[in-house]
C-alpha cells in the first residue's frame, strides 16, 4: 500500500539540527554571561560594604576606648620603669596617650593607659592615684591582616602582672591600615583605612582623652 505525502513522517535534516544547537547555545551562553555578570558586581558590592562595615566598626571601637582612657602618673619604682606619661622622654605633660606623642606625632598603632576596674576606685580612702596596678595598658595595632588589641596589667610594685592580646576584626580579602595622629596632649586624629577585594573604604575621626 503506497502512503499519501501527507501521511509520511519527516525527521530534522542535519543543517536543521546545527543550527538549532547553535541557537541554544548562543542563548545559554547569554545566560551564562549574565550570571557571571551579576556574581561579579554581587561580589563587588559585598567586598564594598564588608570594608565600610569593617572601617565603621573598628573606629567605634578604637575611638569609644580611647575616649574612656585616663593618665597614668606612675612615677616608677627602682628597676621598674614609668608606666604612664612620666615614662616618655622628652616629657610630653599629662596624657593618657604614650603613643604617639609630641615627640613622634604620627605612628601605625596606639598605646595609651585606662583605669583597671579591678583595682581603681578614686573614691576609696587609700587610692593612691600614682599606683601603677590601678591602670592597664591598651595597645591596638595591625598584624598580617588582622586588627589586634594588646592588654597589660601592672602590680603596685610596677612590675608587668599579665598580658593578653585578642583579634579585633580581620580583613577577609585585603588589608586594615591604622594612622594615629598627636595634635595636642588631649587631642588625637585616627584614621583608618579598609581594603576588601579591589574596594577600599577610609574613615577618620578627632578624638579628645583625658588630661590631668
Amino acid at each position: 500500500m503506497i502512503k499519501r505525502r501527507s501521511e509520511i513522517q519527516k525527521g530534522f535534516t542535519l543543517p536543521e539540527v546545527i543550527i538549532t544547537a547553535g541557537v541554544f547555545l548562543l542563548f545559554v551562553l547569554s545566560l551564562l554571561g549574565l550570571l557571571i555578570i551579576g556574581l561579579r558586581y554581587f561580589r563587588m558590592a559585598d567586598a564594598d560594604v564588608a570594608a565600610q562595615q569593617n572601617c565603621r566598626e573598628i573606629l567605634d571601637v578604637i575611638g569609644n576606648e580611647l575616649r574612656q582612657s585616663a593618665p597614668c602618673p606612675d612615677p616608677g619604682q627602682g628597676t621598674n620603669a614609668a608606666r604612664g606619661y612620666l615614662g616618655i622622654t622628652p616629657t610630653v605633660g599629662s596624657t593618657s596617650v604614650l603613643y604617639p606623642n609630641k615627640n613622634n606625632t604620627t605612628s601605625n598603632y596606639i598605646e595609651f593607659t585606662e583605669p583597671n576596674y579591678a583595682n581603681f576606685d578614686p573614691t576609696a580612702t587609700d587610692f593612691d592615684r600614682t599606683n601603677p596596678a590601678n591602670y592597664q595598658k591598651v595597645k591596638y595595632y595591625v598584624s598580617g591582616k588582622i586588627l589586634k588589641r594588646e592588654l597589660t596589667t601592672y602590680t603596685t610594685a610596677g612590675a608587668v602582672s599579665a598580658t593578653r592580646t585578642d583579634d579585633v576584626a580581620v580583613s577577609r580579602d585585603g588589608s586594615i591600615t591604622l594612622s594615629f595622629t598627636w595634635s595636642s596632649n588631649k587631642v588625637f586624629n585616627v584614621t583608618v583605612t579598609t581594603v576588601e577585594g579591589k574596594k577600599q573604604y577610609t574613615g577618620s575621626m578627632k578624638v579628645f582623652v583625658l588630661v590631668e
